[in-house]
């Protein structure tokens, strides 16, 4: 006996047919996507990571330091010469504003080890030349996670946070300091062999700096590294990833202001000698990326900008000083 199939709609038949042909069309987007992605992240950190045909380590280099200060602060020696600030065309897919590379020179100078951190800061609060941080007209005791992180003895080796430009100028003159140039930033940071992180061009990893990392949770975290935090770190945490002259978190953890105003086209017009930025703007210069940056924002030729009013929860600083002073 022949059983009788009841016949589906034609509507149904239509609704069928464009879900028979959806399904392996999402397949196939899901499957793309699933190797895609991660092939296409690992060719781009692996660009970062392919040796740049220029660079020759530039030799070892006897790490000089002083205290100095009423924050006590380590400071290390960068020696007078030239170096190689910017980026080439080829360099790891560089920013327009990290170009044209140019040769700098540069008189000796001293810049702090480390970030300022919150147990310094508050020296100055307390004396008067500081006020606490805050942002927008409000106090903020806090980090990116941390509700008490400011304040909190627990945090006090810790950088300090949510400081806007005009408070890292009044910490670091009440120091005897001053903030770092643009120029003398990238040059304790990556020294004269055009290097593109503090630590050389060994692969960005985990025991080099805090960054945005697999614990961070953003889309363009690197997920191939853990660094152990999900906000700020300890300054002088990471001693593997120090610069060539012994300055520690030169990358990742807060980015720092410097004293220059920004423009993005200020390389092709910078002096060759002790280069302090524009005359004025509207936008200052920060450098070294944070524990929000991705692994191709903190290479130390990279130029962030933001109004000197702003303070984040992400942003610190560290003072310099010239050898004479």
């Amino acid at each position: 006996m022949k059983l009788f199939r009841p016949q589906r709609s034609t509507a149904y038949q239509a609704k069928k047919r464009w879900f028979d042909y959806l399904t392996p069309f999402m397949l196939a987007v899901i499957v793309f996507l699933a190797i895609y992605i991660p092939l296409n992240t690992y060719f781009h950190f692996y660009s970062l990571r392919k040796p740049d045909p220029a660079y020759e380590p530039m030799q070892p280099v006897d790490v000089q330091t002083q205290t100095a200060g009423p924050d006590a602060m380590e400071m290390v020696l960068v020696p007078a010469g030239e170096f190689t600030m910017g980026s080439q065309p080829n360099n790891a897919d560089p920013y327009d504003s990290e170009m044209p590379a140019h040769k700098v020179y540069l008189d000796t100078f001293w810049i702090d080890r480390t970030e300022v951190t919150n147990g310094q800061y508050a020296l100055c609060v307390e004396a008067g030349a500081c006020q606490a941080p805050t942002a927008y007209g409000a106090l903020r005791p806090n980090s990116r996670t941390r509700p008490d992180y400011y304040g909190n003895s627990v945090y006090t080796q810790y950088p300090v946070v949510y400081v806007d430009w005009d408070a890292a100028v009044a910490y670091c003159t009440w120091a005897g300091r001053r903030l770092p140039t643009e120029a003398e930033w990238e040059k304790a940071a990556r020294g004269t062999d055009q290097r593109w992180f503090p630590w050389g061009n060994k692969n960005v990893s985990g025991k080099f700096l805090n960054l945005a990392d697999r614990g961070t949770g953003y889309y363009y975290s690197y997920n191939l590294v853990d660094d152990g935090y999900r906000d700020t770190s300890p300054v002088g945490n990471y001693p593997a990833g120090a610069s060539p002259y012994g300055a520690y978190d030169m990358a990742g953890n807060v980015l720092e202001w410097t004293a220059d105003w920004f423009s993005d086209s200020y390389y092709s017009v910078s002096p060759a000698e002790n280069p302090t930025g524009p005359e004025s703007g509207t936008l200052k210069v920060l450098r070294g990326g944070s524990l929000n940056s991705g692994n191709w924002s903190i290479r130390s030729t990279t130029r962030f900008y933001l109004g000197p009013e702003y303070a984040y929860s992400y942003i610190g600083f560290r003072c310099a000083a010239s050898a004479d002073r």
